[in-house]
């Protein structure tokens, strides 16, 4: 797990700015604190960077950019390969010699012998750039559910790339533009972004997930291709088997991919909310743990829990996370998280992000404290909500499924009642209008914003790939369509981002067993009511975690995960802040939003304490400090 970078002058003759480059790298030391390096190539026209945190082989034979025995590619990778010992076992028999012990040296050779379809291969995370010097190109790659970032920026004379977008900040010759459209679209509809090809920034745009990007010396011209589509990809064996098969199957598949996600040289460790997804996710790996063998490269320490506990709120979920480590005499850790420790480090967090979304900085501070407890990986739940139908909305389309059903009429009932049960406060799980919440999460290709305190109707949300998808789909229930849609192109592609940030902020890998390509696939084909059952969300994951966690735990109706109680905070302190901050001239001059309008508003809640809706200010006040500090950090790039 690491940062990489790349530029590449195809314009002119004129030499690379390596003092330059170097910072351009640097500026991502915090996703890799381990060590640097870097090469310039192609005649000295291309340079490829890379900040290595150690996590396999951590020995110099383990440094990047890696090169081949014959010197035809170099890498630079940033993810992990979880299979790469049964891939490097294939390579020996084919006569390749290894120097060290680590996936990237893996990967490597894969491309070497199985060129582009060495990554159907892979069970893994990844951004890397491949550099042919044969054939003077540059082959990128992102793994098939863009859980690891990769953004490029193309004027037609340079290329450059980076696991971050606050790193093209360090570029001498980068323009800071903002993109108007998309800022407003992140404030009004955050989950409506990362999605997208598009970023925050003008001409900054990300290769999508289950992509190749190539790029050639005497083409200078960006191509695209896609190398995964989940849409063509299936079990259709999974509609043949009995619910018990399906349960033991899906089991076998959950427990392999908690043991391949232990791989590591490094202590690992997981972060749980007192949730279903990260409880099984640790009972499993504390099972597997138990009976490791070194040949299997499995992690020595893995007993570490860590949760972030507001004591007095709804959103505690220390108790839970409790009855799970007790279950496996595991070693809890408890982060008390409190306002005022996290305004004091809000900048860093906003910056961080690089990104507007609703607060989330407790996150922040719970993987700042697993990296200083010495852990360096944490195997957390993403993906399982999104695979199992865990949200409250999943019941919505589930309704819906059944009300086109006229047979299935008296099971609208019990998905009303299973709606309600999931809301820790009773009164939200109200269904006020049935037909208006189920707009709210249909899939659209376009999407509407109606947002008066903008001064431009935001940018469409236009996703690569799903006019494609959704006409292989059209037959499918609308719960699985709904599925499918949060999967790739809105929720879950902005959890992974901002996990992604929050975590490698402080050099910490995120692995998640439940974005195995192998359970995705399998649980994308499951029918329906092995997700949402009669009484039960995840239904599947309840029936085979039952005989290990806490019936408490197992069979737990009402769902929190990794909130904060932000209402509250507003008024210990971020209500001020935000008050200061809509006083600001960058706020009050905003070309994006009516500062003044939206300063007045906050004025007025914040006198009369109106906290439930004050919320709902907080990405505008986001956006106006992170634009500020990418601006500040431009400038600082300038002029040192």
């Amino acid at each position: 797990m690491c940062a990489i970078t790349g530029y590449w002058n195809l314009g002119s003759s004129e030499a690379l700015d390596l003092l330059n480059l170097e910072t351009f790298t640097d500026s991502l030391a915090h996703r890799g604190p381990d060590g640097r390096g870097s090469i310039v190539l192609n005649e000295g026209a291309l340079y490829l960077g890379h900040r290595r945190l150690s996590i396999l082989d951590l020995t110099e034979s383990g440094q990047q950019p890696m090169t081949t025995s014959n010197e035809r590619y170099t890498i630079v990778f940033n993810g992990e390969i979880y299979n790469f010992i049964e891939i490097r076992s294939e390579l020996e028999s084919r006569g390749i010699r290894f120097k060290g012990s680590s996936d990237t040296e893996v990967l490597l050779y894969a491309f070497q012998v199985w060129g582009k379809e060495c990554v159907y291969r892979f069970n893994g995370m990844w951004a890397f750039a491949i550099w042919d010097a044969y054939q003077k190109r540059l082959h990128l790659c992102r793994d098939r559910f863009g859980v690891k970032p990769l953004h490029y920026w193309f004027n037609g004379s340079v290329f450059a790339f980076a696991s971050e977008l606050k790193a093209f900040l360090a570029l001498k010759d980068f323009p800071l533009l903002f993109d108007r459209g998309v800022v407003g679209r992140s404030i009004a509809g955050p989950n409506f972004v990362e999605g997208t090809r598009e970023s925050l920034f003008e001409n900054v745009f990300k290769l999508p997930p289950g992509h190749w990007a190539e790029l050639r010396s005497n083409f200078p011209q960006l191509r695209l291709s896609r190398w995964w589509n989940s849409a063509e990809q299936t079990h259709k064996e999974s509609y043949r088997l009995t619910d018990q098969e399906a349960e033991e199957q899906y089991h076998d598949l959950f427990r392999d991919a908690c043991k391949l996600r232990m791989r590591s040289d490094v202590p690992i460790g997981a972060a749980l909310s007192g949730g279903l997804d990260s409880s099984a996710i640790y009972a499993t790996i504390n099972q597997l743990g138990q009976n490791r063998s070194r040949e299997e490269r499995m992690a020595e320490k893995w007993q570490s829990a860590f949760v972030a506990t507001y004591p007095g709120t709804l959103q505690d979920e220390g108790s839970y996370a409790k009855q799970v480590t007790d279950q496996f005499n595991g070693d809890l850790n408890e982060i008390e998280m409190n306002p005022t420790t996290c305004i004091e480090n809000v900048e860093q967090y906003i910056y961080s992000i690089e990104d507007i979304y609703p607060y989330r900085g407790s996150l922040w501070h719970l993987y700042k404290s697993m990296k200083a407890s010495g852990v360096d990986i944490s195997i957390d739940g993403h993906g399982g909500d999104e695979t199992l139908a865990g949200y409250h909305h999943y019941l919505l389309f589930s309704m819906l499924d059944a009300a086109c059903d006229t047979t299935r009429f008296q099971r609208i009932s019990k998905l009303r009642k299973l709606y309600k049960d999931l809301y820790a406060d009773p009164a939200k799980g109200t269904l006020h209008n049935f037909r208006r919440q189920i707009e709210t999460f249909k899939p659209a290709t376009r999407f509407d914003f109606s947002h008066g305190l903008l001064r431009n109707k935001p940018s469409a949300a236009y996703f690569p790939g799903y006019a494609e998808d959704k006409s292989l789909l059209e037959r499918q229930s609308h719960l699985k369509q709904s599925l499918y849609f949060d999967f790739h192109y809105t929720l879950l592609p902005t959890i992974l981002r901002n996990f992604d940030r929050v975590s490698m902020a402080h050099g910490l890998e995120i692995r998640a067993p439940f974005l195995d390509y192998r359970i995705v696939m399998f649980s994308m084909n499951l029918p329906d009511k092995l997700k949402i059952g009669e009484s039960f969300t995840k239904d599947i994951l309840r029936r085979i975690m039952q005989p290990t966690l806490p019936r408490e735990i197992c069979y737990r109706k009402d769902k929190i995960g990794f909130l904060s109680p932000f209402q509250t905070w507003l008024g210990k302190g971020f209500g001020k802040l935000m008050l200061d901050q809509s006083r600001s001239s960058s706020f009050l001059q905003s070309e994006i939003w009516h500062g003044p309008r939206i300063a007045k508003l906050i004025e007025e809640h914040v006198r009369e304490q109106r906290w439930s809706q004050s919320a709902r200010f907080w990405p505008f006040i986001q956006a106006d400090m992170l634009l500020t500090r990418f601006r500040k950090k431009k400038t600082e790039y300038q002029v040192s």
